[in-house]
């Protein structure tokens, strides 16, 4: 069940997400003084039903019973019964907080009854209101039934120790263990899909009524067959009178004003299988069975009602949020549920490893030293259709890690609001580019980054209300946040239109730490670099949002470990803008390999600007820093001797005649870097340094290369830092 309970954990991870971005919507109706949409609403409520019933099969009752009773205060805001204000989307945003943390606990493998206390606190309050709103004359207290009360377990004998029992062979227990798993499994499947088709009936679909039910009624009827197959008597009593109450569900559609008799159904049968999954006995609910023979005794009464009594009944308070909402449940139903399979992230991590193997091994063939020089016309077009085909297996195998930004972006949102109702200040938070794809690992480690630049946005970047329009500026601040690709990187931009990098205040508090001498006077670029270390702040006072220092260390550190970089735009007055560079994939690179005193290096493609062969009149000697500089068109580039920087002695001037150079760029810098041959361009799967190794100068790692050599992957980044204070020096 390992399995089942951490793709239980994904899915309601993912659920509340959708439930946190569907109530930010609703916050926003709410604070402009606006009626909250019904397909909000709708969304709200169908994912909590989804959560309990789910929950019901694994018998978490803690949170089974806290998403029942947010999901009873959503109906009460469905049927119009009452009004949604921003203490009830806030007490929600509360149980949806609740919810994650016993998300994380499940996947940490944590009981859900380390926040019972929690979860009780908040049901008890949303009790309240509930009452609140149903009888507004009656405010009496309140009992708040557990979950034993909802839904309640089947006893077992009190006494079993003298029930003979017969031990089956361990073949035969694994054997039982794998079909109850299966048999748990497919259940599951069915009844999902049986639950999505009773929602969209309740709420209304272009969909033919009778189609949708003979739908259910095949899934219940293999759920039927499967559970007297198997010997579980209770759950084939309960599927079949469920089976029976849904066959003359078509006449009576038009009266029915509760689905919940067939949700608690559906409900129970999860429940059910899991208790009989887990080897336990189950004996079917006899209430339930009961509510739904009920159905059945009274189809005649119904049937004599007058027409214009059932239709009128028929139409509850809520029917215009049901009509509003029948197109888009019909729209998001265009794609079959079997379009999509759900794989584990490690089995994609192991196809991209063999992948990065296979495309080793076929440059180590199409490469062998014993075929160099030969004249094989045929090797080599079947060499390059290889190349080919590898290249689309690569993309391809990588489209599958791929998930869109905006599950990072839309958490974000979150974060604002609740900055906003803390500080009180006026942010209008804007969000581009959310449909950009990235490698899911990327986007799990672009989390904290953001995080932090965010809350610096907003508690440092801009202005405080009165001071906005002391400045003339409009009193909501603006924080933008995009992402786009460029060539093989992704750009993520965090930009403010507040007050600006202070350059004298971070200069002084870069003296003061040692960080600069009082004399120097550094450019834009590195004074912005000094407020990545580690505890420098220049914040006058520590708040609960930001100040420590600690949080653009964070950011750096976390781009750092994706292989990219960070670039600050910043003008006093106007705001600032910090951009992350990062690569879309952090396994495969593409590369230009060069030697250099016989020793291999990798270069990322994207950094080589160009390759060139100088004339003596373009080299250049600055008598002042004794620095070398290429003339390239208009431009003077810095030469950079990789070499020297790794301490091996060689004749600079006389290194530069007839070499080859190539010209490297990052954060809008050039330089010129000479190499003694030139290997080619390849893509090469990246390992990580480890030991004394990692802590080579301006290496992020290593690659095998096809002729089986080891190369450095170098950081141009460092690069051009460590040339600078060489220059310095």
């Amino acid at each position: 069940m390992d399995e089942m309970i951490i793709e239980f954990s994904s899915d309601l991870k993912e659920l509340l997400s959708e439930i946190e971005n569907a109530l930010m919507r609703v916050d926003e109706m709410v604070g402009a003084g606006d009626t909250p949409g019904p397909d909000d609403l709708n969304e709200i409520f169908r994912n909590l039903h989804t959560i309990k019933g789910t929950c019901s099969f694994f018998e978490m009752n803690i949170t089974r019973s806290l998403s029942h009773k947010m999901e009873d205060l959503l109906d009460l805001f469905r049927q119009g019964k009452g009004d949604i204000n921003a203490a009830h989307v806030q007490l929600l945003f509360d149980g949806v907080d609740c919810l994650n943390k016993i998300a994380e606990s499940i996947r940490a493998n944590e009981p859900e009854t380390n926040f019972e206390i929690e979860a009780t606190g908040l049901k008890e309050k949303i009790l309240t209101i509930i009452n609140t709103i149903e009888n507004p004359q009656h405010t009496d207290s309140i009992k708040i039934p557990t979950p034993q009360d909802i839904l309640p377990l089947p006893e077992l004998p009190e006494d079993i120790s003298n029930t003979p029992i017969i031990q089956p062979s361990k073949k035969k227990r694994l054997q039982q263990n794998e079909m109850l798993k299966k048999f748990a499994t497919e259940a599951r499947d069915k009844l999902d899909v049986s639950e999505q088709v009773l929602i969209e009936m309740e709420h209304g679909t272009d969909s033919d009524p009778q189609e949708m039910i003979d739908t259910v009624r095949r899934n219940l009827h293999t759920l039927k067959g499967n559970s007297g197959f198997m010997g579980f008597k209770g759950i084939e009593k309960l599927t079949h009178v469920l089976e029976t109450a849904l066959e003359q569900m078509i006449d009576q559609l038009a009266t029915i004003t509760d689905f919940q008799l067939y949700y608690d159904a559906v409900d129970e049968l999860r429940r059910a299988c899991y208790i009989v999954s887990e080897g336990q006995p189950y004996t079917a609910n006899q209430a339930l069975i009961a509510r739904l023979k009920g159905i059945q005794d009274n189809e005649n009464a119904l049937e004599t009602e007058p027409l214009e009594k059932g239709t009128a009944s028929s139409q509850p308070s809520g029917s215009k949020i049901s009509e509003t909402n029948s197109q888009t449940s019909s729209s998001k139903n265009k794609i079959s549920p079997d379009a999509f399979v759900r794989v584990p992230v490690n089995k994609l991590d192991l196809l991209m490893d063999l992948l990065g193997e296979v495309i080793l091994v076929a440059s180590m063939v199409t490469h062998h030293p014993d075929i160099q020089g030969l004249e094989l016309e045929g090797f080599e077009n079947t060499s390059h259709q290889l190349d080919l085909l590898l290249r689309q297996l690569q993309d391809a195998a990588m489209s599958l890690r791929l998930i869109p930004i905006s599950n990072v972006f839309q958490r974000m949102k979150r974060l604002i609001r609740d900055f906003i109702q803390e500080t009180h200040k006026n942010i209008d938070f804007i969000i581009t580019g959310e449909d950009t794809e990235v490698d899911k690992s990327v986007a799990e480690m672009l989390n904290d980054p953001l995080v932090h630049l965010l809350r610096n946005a907003a508690d440092h970047g801009l202005e405080s209300t009165e001071d906005r329009l002391a400045s003339d500026k409009p009193e909501t601040g603006i924080i933008r946040l995009s992402a786009r690709q460029a060539g093989g990187e992704l750009r993520v931009v965090v930009e403010d239109d507040g007050r600006g990098l202070n350059r004298e205040k971070i200069l002084a508090k870069a003296c003061e730490r040692g960080l600069c001498d009082p004399d120097d006077d550094p450019d834009d670029r590195t004074v912005w670099s000094y407020i990545f270390h580690p505890g420098f702040s220049t914040a006058e006072q520590i708040t609960n949002i930001s100040g420590r220092g600690v949080g653009m260390d964070v950011v750096m550190n976390n781009v750092k470990n994706m292989r990219g970089k960070v670039t600050i735009d910043s003008t006093p007055g106007k705001g600032s803008s910090i951009t992350l560079h990062i690569p879309l994939t952090l396994a495969i690179l593409d590369g230009m390999v060069i030697k250099i005193n016989d020793i291999l290096y990798v270069l990322p493609i994207e950094t080589v600007v160009e390759i060139l062969q100088p004339h003596a009149n373009q080299i250049n000697h600055s008598s002042v820093d004794g620095q070398f500089v290429i003339r390239i068109r208009d431009d003077l580039v810095p030469v950079l001797f990789l070499n020297q920087l790794y301490g091996q002695e060689t004749d600079l001037e006389k290194h530069l005649e007839n070499q080859v150079m190539m010209v490297i760029e990052t954060d809008g810098i050039q330089l010129a870097m000479p190499v003694d041959e030139l290997l080619g361009q390849q893509q090469v799967v990246i390992k990580p340094l480890i030991g004394h190794l990692k802590n080579i100068r301006a290496v992020s790692g290593c690659a095998l290369l096809g002729s089986g050599s080891v190369a450095m992957v170098l950081d141009v980044s460092q690069l051009h830092q460590l040339h600078e204070k060489n220059i310095r020096v």
